[in-house]
């Protein structure tokens, strides 16, 4: 349900916040009722990440980074090749602003290992994935490796999120090529 509730969410131009707190709740459920499950951990994350974003910074605790953090490590600890989790923690770390920081135990450092394992973990799902990563490098200023991801992006003959890929992904990709 959880997986749902986010897939709906992410679907959607409005109203986006139940879904992704019903969502948040589903996963809650799951993990009550089974700890081990490194989706239920992820889907966690992820809809508390969403639910996080929609709401006002004033009506969000600042601790919220470190408990996002805390699902997607033990989901990547629950399977190593969780590449969704591999892909959040990525950004969580990437994207996460400088005071925040110190509720983190990963550090900045790693953003490009995570986004390198998610991308061996599942190169031919998920766009936005890949995308990530050729951005990395884009912004690092290597660009020889983020045209290397962005020519594996258009080579992408039918991913997971084929809408995103066709609307964002592609002319990103072809945009980064030219």
């Amino acid at each position: 349900m959880a997986k749902a509730y986010l897939a709906l969410g992410d679907g959607l131009k409005e109203d986006q916040l139940p879904w992704y707190e019903r969502g948040e709740l589903a996963a809650e459920r799951a993990l009550a009722l089974k700890e081990g499950s490194a989706d239920a951990h992820f889907y966690l994350a992820a809809n508390r990440g969403k639910v996080v974003k929609l709401k006002p910074f004033w009506k969000v605790s600042p601790t919220i980074v470190a408990d996002l953090e805390k699902h997607l490590l033990r989901a990547i600890e629950l399977d190593p090749r969780h590449a969704r989790a591999l892909h959040m923690m990525g950004i969580l770390l990437d994207r996460t602003p400088g005071p925040l920081r110190l509720l983190l135990t990963g550090k900045k450092e790693q953003v490009e290992d995570y986004l390198k394992r998610a991308v061996d973990a599942d190169a031919h799902s998920y766009a936005y994935i890949r995308w990530s990563l050729a951005e990395f490098y884009r912004d690092a200023g290597q660009l020889t490796k983020a045209r290397a991801h962005a020519q594996a992006l258009l080579g992408m003959s039918d991913p997971t999120d084929r809408r995103a890929w066709v609307e964002t992904y592609r002319p990103a990709a072809e945009a980064l090529l030219k």
